[in-house]
């Protein structure tokens, strides 16, 4: 949607989305998340690019951008739906191992 010379390139959902999970997880802060995922190839890789970047991925003030684009309500609803998922997988390898 944007010209290739414009600076205003929209991040993939993989990157606002994982960006908030490790920042919920980890208690971190704005400024320590960027710190972190620019120093962590285990924090790149779950963002999602395929190779590690020396260079930061997002800014800390980008991060407000990320909160509004995932309200409250909704990351509730993806936490909710992941721990259904794993329950589901860990129910299944119990029964099936039993």
């Amino acid at each position: 949607m944007f010209s290739s010379d414009s600076r205003n390139v929209a991040k993939p959902v993989r990157i606002a989305l994982g960006a908030l999970i490790i920042q919920a997880h980890c208690d971190y802060s704005d400024r320590e998340l960027v710190q972190q995922v620019t120093e962590n190839p285990y924090l790149q890789y779950f963002l999602g690019p395929k190779e590690y970047q020396l260079t930061r991925p997002f800014t800390s003030a980008i991060l407000v951008k990320f909160c509004k684009r995932f309200p409250c309500k909704w990351l509730n609803k993806i936490n909710e739906r992941i721990l259904a998922a794993e329950t589901a997988q860990i129910l299944q390898e119990q029964q099936e191992s039993a």
